[in-house]
């Protein structure tokens, strides 16, 4: 299953269906490696190793989901949840709970921002 698109059906599905958004958003936040970078692809109850390819985007869902649900459930203790990172060799790895999940989420896109581009002015 594609992880961008996932999270694209959970967002327009969460207000109707908020368990089942939260119980995806939590099986998603286990693809997430402990560097922040998220898998393209998931693959549920088969252990592959993470696909190297990186798409930059991917991450940034995980915040969107997650305030999604916390929007319609209004539930914070979700933040406190435990989720594992997906490990090198596609087991689950250390656990974090889904607030430091996300908070890496930060790191990682700020750590792989491109050259800064100079203002466009229109006339």
């Amino acid at each position: 299953m594609g992880f961008r698109d996932t999270y694209q059906d959970m967002l327009a599905i969460a207000y109707r269906k908020p368990a089942w958004a939260r119980k995806t958003l939590l099986y998603l936040l286990s693809q997430q490696l402990r560097d922040g970078c998220t898998v393209h692809e998931c693959f549920p109850g088969q252990q592959r190793a993470p696909d190297p390819h990186v798409h930059i985007d991917a991450p940034l869902w995980l915040p969107m989901l997650a305030y999604v649900v916390l929007a319609e459930t209004g539930k914070l203790a979700l933040l406190e949840c435990l989720v594992p990172y997906l490990g090198a060799d596609g087991r689950p790895a250390a656990t974090a709970t889904v607030w430091e999940h996300l908070r890496v989420v930060t790191d990682f896109i700020e750590a792989h921002l491109g050259r800064t581009r100079a203002a466009v002015h229109c006339c």
